[in-house]
């Protein structure tokens, strides 16, 4: 019999013990938490045997390789990319020797680690880097693979299509990392992940990492009730504490066992541990656990659908906050920057003056440019409050990660904000205009993912499938940046936008009319507004900024040219607003809904100026074309 059919046979015969954390056991040996500890496979090769006599002595029946994110695209991040078959073919061979015949050996395959901000891998582009992982852990002689953490459905779809095709005799045990016993942070319920990976031929399904224990005890209770399959749970060793700069993990073995015991009772067939367990936890589980007779299971109670209500006749549709007066008037949303400090005086005057003005929206920017100024949520209240105008707050994923955005959105919608504006947010740096050093960014979610937990939230969740007790009700507007040389790659981006549930769209600053006049045609078939951004400059200097200093944003040598040599202040700003006024119009022209404002330096009074050209030329822009 094959060793990957003696290991099917054995884990439905009786519960099985995996081992624990292979970073976890290697940092305690004095290896730095940034090292590539896969590197370690060719570098160090006693301590990972080390690592694996260790769990075997505890009583692991399953030993995990040390290849964790030994893939192509991690690896590359160390300049280590071309000993991507070296490194697992290793990591597989360190962990046979020290299994021999009667331990397991399962080659560890986590997600490829690609940066949020990166263009999102093809489908075909992850296989190709999974296959290149599993050809190299075959070869080195592992008996299943056993998928880690993962978050994304598309991306474990992608590794089980790999195992498929470059081993298909070998088993493939998928689990996810799933959180507060409901689903993943990327939105994938549970029950759509069992049924997903078994459609891509898992030979189990499972869970790893979380919060803990108890959350996966809940989930294999969910996963049991489902499917009859062999389940598998790796949980962490709970919550860490943070000590000098490390994670320190202090959960007892002896809780870890006896909810171990409790996993298994609820039908789990392979029980192991993830980020912060040891062999003494190992130890520990194998002594409860190890050997006992699979628990039988309870198939989950069906569930009588109640009969439909008769529906009721709608009323009219209307649409979602300020978009109500999508094509009855020009949509007009204008930014304004928190302060750099707590003066917040100005600020306040500026949104005074835009609501007399009939502005729609007060977008409140965050941190723009990476730099420090006041909370954006704070300040938009106070706005709100004492100018009594609605506010467009900005969400970033830069500066929270995926906990924080959920909680921090909640208490947007406590307070009574219905709009937001999801953006992925510019890199932190050391060298940004007004940033502190040692600054760092965060991007757990990029823009998509960003919209899609304040989806989440209109739909009363969580991403992860926690009821949080009434919808949030945002309007959700996203970004979009016409400056390229073709504006397909952004218009699919934006597509992804509006799948993940935006309702509109506003565009990075243009300065070219006939680019800006190419926006409603082009992004037409997306089904959302999208109103063109438009800055007036006030000096040759600030343009010049703006050239060279904004991301995103491109502005032509003619129209610096024409920001430069007027003889005061006043004649620049001048200027500046023709040149943004002959953008106005050429937008207004080509259909667009409406126009997105920036106030440079906080210059209310700069910004009513367009608004009223808005005005202006709406009518003549959107009236019907003369009768036959």
């Amino acid at each position: 019999m094959a060793r990957g059919e003696q290991f099917l046979s054995a884990l439905r015969s009786r519960v099985l013990v995996g081992d624990g954390a292979m970073g976890t056991a290697l940092i305690r040996r004095g290896v730095g938490s940034d090292e590539c500890f896969e590197a370690l496979n060719s570098s160090r090769r006693d301590i990972v045997r080390d690592v694996h006599r260790e769990y075997a002595a505890a009583g692991a029946d399953v030993l995990e390789s040390n290849t964790f994110r030994a893939n192509r695209p991690h690896l590359a991040r160390f300049g280590l990319a071309d000993k991507t078959f070296e490194f697992n073919y290793r990591g597989a061979r360190l962990a046979r020797v020290i299994a021999g015949r009667g331990v397991f050996v399962a080659g560890s395959v986590g997600p490829l680690g690609c940066d949020r901000r990166d263009r999102t891998p093809s489908d075909e582009e992850r296989e190709d880097a999974f296959a290149e992982q599993m050809s190299a852990l075959a070869a080195g002689g592992v008996d299943l693979f056993l998928l880690e953490t993962f978050t994304d459905i598309d991306e474990i779809r992608a590794a089980l299509r790999a195992a498929a095709a470059v081993a298909g005799d070998v088993p493939v045990l998928a689990q996810m990392a799933f959180y507060e016993g409901h689903g993943s942070l990327s939105g994938v319920s549970i029950g759509r992940a069992v049924e997903e990976l078994l459609a891509e031929g898992a030979s189990g399904v499972g869970v790893n990492c979380g919060r803990g224990f108890a959350d996966a005890l809940a989930v294999i209770r969910q996963m049991a009730g489902i499917c009859d399959v062999p389940l598998c749970a790796f949980p962490n060793a709970g919550l860490p504490d943070v000590r000098e700069g490390r994670l320190v993990y202090e959960q007892p073995p002896a809780y870890m066992a006896a909810m171990a015991a409790a996993i298994a009772d609820a039908g789990a067939n392979l029980i192991g541990g993830c980020c912060g367990t040891d062999a003494r936890a190992v130890a520990a589980i194998a002594e409860r656990v190890r050997g006992r007779p699979l628990a039988r299971r309870s198939p989950a109670p069906a569930v009588v659908p109640a009969a439909p209500a008769a529906p009721a006749v709608p009323d009219e549709p209307v649409a979602p906050g300020f978009l109500a007066a999508l094509g009855k008037e020009p949509l007009i949303v204008v930014e304004l920057d928190p302060p750099r400090g707590l003066l917040v005086e100005k600020v306040v005057e500026g949104a005074r003056l835009l609501r007399d003005a009939g502005v729609h929206l007060i977008s409140m920017a965050e941190n723009p440019l990476a730099s420090v100024r006041m909370g954006n949520v704070g300040m938009a209240y106070i706005v709100r409050r004492e100018a009594g105008v609605e506010q467009l707050v900005h969400f970033t994923g830069r500066d929270r990660n995926a906990l924080g955005l959920h909680s921090d959105l909640m208490g947007a919608a406590a307070l009574g904000f219905g709009h937001v504006l999801a953006i992925t947010g510019d890199p932190a740096g050391d060298r940004r205009a007004g940033g502190p050093t040692g600054v760092t960014s965060v991007y757990d979610v990029n823009s998509v993912g960003l919209v899609g937990i304040a989806a989440a939230l209109n739909r009363g969740e969580t991403t992860h499938g926690v009821d949080i007790g009434r919808p949030a009700g945002f309007t959700i507007g996203v970004a979009f940046n016409p400056n390229f040389r073709s504006m397909d790659g952004q218009v699919k981006k934006l597509e992804q936008k509006v799948a993940a549930g935006a309702h509109f769209a506003l565009t990075q600053l243009c300065y070219d009319e006939e680019r800006i006049a190419l926006i409603p045609a082009s992004t037409q078939g997306c089904g959302i507004p999208v109103l063109p951004g438009v800055m007036p400059f006030v000096s040759h200097r600030n343009a010049l900024f703006t050239q060279h200093e904004v991301p995103g944003v491109r502005v032509p040598d003619e129209i610096v040219a024409r920001m430069e040599g007027h003889p005061s202040k006043e004649r620049a700003a001048e200027e500046g607003l023709a040149i943004a006024r002959g953008l106005v119009a050429a937008a207004l022209r080509a259909g667009a809904p409406g126009v997105y404002i920036v106030a440079p330096f906080n210059r209310a009074d700069l910004a009513v100026e367009l608004v009223k050209c808005v005005r202006s030329e709406w009518p003549a822009s959107h009236s019907a074309p003369p009768a036959d």
